[in-house]
């Protein structure tokens, strides 16, 4: 009951009082969440007086590339160059807040990588190539405090 585990935008809140507790004191820390990480998916268990939080990873998902795409007003958006290469040739993967462009063709492969900022929904971004400029999109959000409920056992 005196164990707080929240997640506010990228960080996770740890705080814990000591009410009535001559060997222990009040405790506030905040830990940076990994780009690749699952704020949603973190669990927390109080057990013998030790806290394990555990922060999984989030699996990437594949970004479809459309032809062209009109960006729309309030939304995050960055333009990367690839001249030359057609759209089926351009792998986009999307683990959270990190983006991983793949090129490959019978004469370069490379890759690029690259971060959205905390307030995009990025469940809702889209991707178009066109005149050989690939332009990433996605509306901007609040951020929301998640409150993480600590079991014990």
């Amino acid at each position: 009951d005196n164990v707080a585990v929240t997640v506010q935008g990228n960080t996770l809140l740890i705080k814990v009082t000591a009410e009535n507790n001559q060997y222990f004191r009040n405790f506030s820390d905040d830990y940076r969440i990994p780009k690749d990480a699952s704020p949603e998916d973190i669990t927390a268990i109080c057990r013998n007086g030790v806290l394990t939080v555990s922060v999984p990873k989030i699996s990437p998902t594949s970004v479809a590339i459309e032809e062209s795409l009109e960006e729309q007003e309030g939304s995050f958006s960055t333009s990367i160059r690839v001249p030359g290469i057609p759209k089926e040739k351009i792998i986009l993967n999307r683990v959270n807040h990190a983006f991983k462009m793949i090129v490959e063709d019978s004469q370069r492969q490379y890759e690029y990588m690259f971060y959205t900022p905390e307030q995009v929904d990025v469940e809702k971004v889209r991707a178009g190539l066109k005149n050989g400029i690939l332009t990433i999109s996605a509306p901007r959000v609040a951020e929301v405090e998640h409150v993480i409920p600590v079991e014990s056992t």
